[in-house]
């Protein structure tokens, strides 16, 4: 006993000891910080309890209503552009600066790791596996690796491949001015060109004719995955009482997990005599010689399957790639859709350059090129109003100092203790009126003419060394899909009787009510369409 007692009250000395040494150590180099770069703390936020949880409700509150993010607006506008809270003992700085968003991202990125909460990560995980959107560290960087090199080669933004689902797009339109969700529309259209790109076979969810009941089945299950991750914001703290037993979203998982392991395992018997993988290099020189004919097609799953012979593993690296190939452009299309309903002078203006290219093919080339100019200013306000990446968590692994955001002006720099969250919020900062004018909440493409985007105070698809390895197959297939559907159609019209963007948070941000709209032809199409 007495044995016991000597190590318990050695343990805790050593515990003591280790506290007062880190307290200590933090004291000299806040002190240090203080003295050197004239650090000063950031302003808190008035807590109404002393666990901080007053802050989460209201947040947990706003989220429901659709306004999930003004209330960070509302919240920097109040008490400052950064500013200090905590839950528990856990201290947060959060900030829509943009010096220290490219602090914390980029310059000091080594100082900092991402950080999700733990719920969360074990959500995404449970939804697409291990893969890039649920990994981080070390993991994260071998995905990284593996995924980089497929989104940098041609085949995401083959124009014949998405052409056809295009056109298949257009012809499941109404012409006879009834309306539509066009989030639903695009959702299954995307769905058609990332199956095809990943599995090799597309799901043909916008062909009646084709669309079988697995791709029935296929998306009724994706979207009660998705479901679970809005249901997981509404109340993240008592998820796990739900995790407990077998519920809807469990099962979603689980019948997500057997369609794709068709797929997988065909993709091993295909690959079982493969030995060993060409170079980049020698590949790209392969696929280009004239005497091999033309360009094998690109298949990810295919691919994959010959450095990862796991089944499981390869389920999860084509589901994390399924979700950035088909959910991150099909939601930016619908939401530029969603605000050029509501304003119809832009899609005439878009109409008018997209008739004027005549029959000439939409190109890779041609569709990045200055004639197209106003569809890359669309396509930049649309990712300002309602981006895909919303905020950056990270947390402190080293001591470090923001550029700015403390003393009562703001300006002073501010010393992050090793341990700190920092919640890096560029929905805030993409509504700034000081960076985008008194009009920052308004819709208004003609503010990127004759501007660049600046590094820092853009950052839809974040920054640094995560930025998000598909940005530019967005873009692409954002402007194919808009110029053909401006040459269709001669004028849209909004069917939704609200009139403001609520947003409902899955993995990615999208209209809470759809996207309502009528897609109306010139008079000789619709006069064509319905004598058919």
């Amino acid at each position: 006993m007495f044995v016991l007692y000597a190590l318990f009250t050695l343990a805790f000395a050593v515990a003591a000891l280790q506290y007062l040494y880190q307290r200590l150590s933090s004291f000299a180099a806040l002190r240090y910080a203080i003295q050197k770069h004239g650090c000063q703390r950031a302003p808190q936020y008035p807590h109404r309890d002393i666990w901080g949880y007053d802050l989460v409700q209201d947040r947990i509150e706003a989220s429901k209503r659709g306004a999930g993010y003004q209330i960070f607006q509302q919240h920097f506008s109040k008490y400052g552009k950064t500013f200090e809270e905590h839950f528990g003992k856990q201290k947060t700085i959060t900030t829509m600066e943009p010096a220290n968003y490219q602090h914390v991202l980029g310059v000091a990125a080594k100082d900092f790791v991402r950080l999700e909460p733990k719920s969360k990560r074990k959500l995404v995980k449970r939804i697409l596996g291990p893969g890039i959107l649920s990994s981080i560290n070390a993991e994260w960087k071998h995905q990284r690796v593996l995924i980089t090199p497929i989104f940098a080669r041609g085949e995401l933004a083959d124009i014949n491949t998405i052409g056809k689902h295009v056109d298949r797009l257009i012809k499941v339109i109404p012409r006879d001015r009834s309306t539509i969700d066009a989030k639903s529309l695009l959702q299954k259209m995307f769905l058609d060109v990332a199956s095809e790109f990943l599995l090799g076979e597309s799901l043909n969810s916008l062909n009646e004719a084709e669309r079988s009941a697995e791709t029935d089945a296929f998306l009724e299950t994706w979207e009660q995955a998705m479901s679970g991750i809005a249901d997981w914001r509404s109340a993240p703290r008592y998820w796990f009482l739900r995790s407990i037993f077998p519920n809807d979203f469990d099962r979603a998982c689980q019948r997500l997990h057997q369609m794709l392991d068709r797929h997988v395992y065909r993709a091993l018997r295909e690959t079982s005599s493969f030995s060993s993988a060409p170079s980049s290099s020698e590949k790209s020189k392969a696929e280009l010689s004239p005497e091999n004919g033309p360009p094998q097609r690109y298949i990810f799953i295919n691919e994959a399957a010959k450095k990862i012979r796991d089944p499981t593993k390869l389920r999860a690296e084509v589901a994390n790639i399924f979700f950035v190939a088909r959910d991150n452009v099909a939601m930016c299309t619908a939401n530029a859709l969603f605000q050029l309903a509501r304003h119809p002078e832009i899609w005439t203006d878009l109409r008018r350059t997209s008739v004027g290219l005549g029959d000439e093919p939409l190109t890779f080339d041609l569709l990045r090129s200055r004639p197209l100019s106003l569809f890359r200013y669309v396509y930049n306000e649309t990712l300002r109003m309602q981006g895909p990446a919303i905020h950056s968590v990270r947390k402190a692994v080293n001591n470090s100092i923001l550029p700015t955001g403390g003393g009562s002006d703001g300006k002073a720099p501010v010393f992050v203790e090793k341990g700190t969250m920092l919640y890096c919020d560029n929905w805030s900062m993409h509504h700034d009126p000081l960076i985008w004018g008194p009009d920052a909440e308004d819709f208004r493409p003609s503010r990127w003419e004759n501007r660049k985007p600046p590094m820092w105070e853009f950052v839809p698809f974040g920054g640094g060394p995560r930025i998000c390895p598909a940005l530019q197959q967005v873009y692409t297939h954002f402007v194919f899909v808009m110029v053909k559907l401006t040459r269709e159609f001669e004028t849209i019209e909004n069917r939704d009787p609200t009139f403001e963007y609520l947003t409902q948070t899955k993995l990615t941000v999208e209209s809470r009510n759809g996207v309502k709209i009528a897609l109306i032809p010139p008079p000789a199409m619709a006069v064509e369409a319905a004598t058919s």
